[in-house]
């Protein structure tokens, strides 16, 4: 076993997990996103719905308590991983560009110090 990646000797063939649960949480991360954003839409309005259908406000106090803030919490998570997903985009686009402005700053000393 070695001591940085955790794998054993044999299993150097063997692709590293951590690229697929990378890969899954990328991939997975907006669609997260979307599903909390549509199931704290949905309980807002099924909160709506049940504040609407009684005029007493005790009895309203249920709706807006599992209903409203429950769906807005749900939002709120759901636009916090939305908002990951596309930083973290941008974060990797950035990293890109920067290598390459490094390669192409050093490809341009090399190209000086050699005339």
């Amino acid at each position: 076993m070695t001591e940085l990646d955790g794998r054993r000797d044999d299993d150097e063939d063997a692709p590293d997990p951590r690229l697929l649960w990378r890969w899954a949480a990328r991939a997975t991360r907006p669609w997260a996103g979307w599903v909390f954003i549509g199931l704290g839409a949905l309980l807002v309005l099924l909160g709506y719905i049940g504040v609407s259908g009684e005029a007493v406000v005790e009895k309203q106090l249920p709706f807006l308590v599992s209903g409203g803030i429950g769906g807005v919490l749900l939002c709120i998570v759901g636009i916090q991983f939305i908002f990951l997903h596309v930083l973290l985009r941008q974060l990797r686009d950035a990293r890109k560009e920067v290598a390459s402005w490094k390669l192409a700053c050093a490809s341009y000393e090399k190209e000086r110090d050699s005339c």
